[in-house]
């Protein structure tokens, strides 16, 4: 879980500023796969676009991977 102090249950990566939500999205790795899970109405953003459903994350391509939480 990501999210602010306000979250209820500690998050693991704990943001600060405004427009971060208590619990703000989560990522997960299953079989090698990252995927990150934005909560609703939560502001992530990954290569410039704002996503509002999961969204597989990776790296080594010849783009750049990266991930804008607020």
């Amino acid at each position: 879980m990501i999210g602010s102090e306000e979250c209820e249950a500690v998050p693991d990566i704990i943001l600060t500023g405004g427009g971060v939500l208590p619990e703000h999205c989560r990522i997960s790795l299953h079989d090698g796969v990252a995927t990150i899970y934005p909560h609703q109405n939560a502001q992530c953003w990954l290569n410039t676009v704002l996503i509002d459903k999961p969204a597989k994350l990776s790296q080594g391509n010849s783009k750049p991977k990266f991930v804008v939480l607020y």
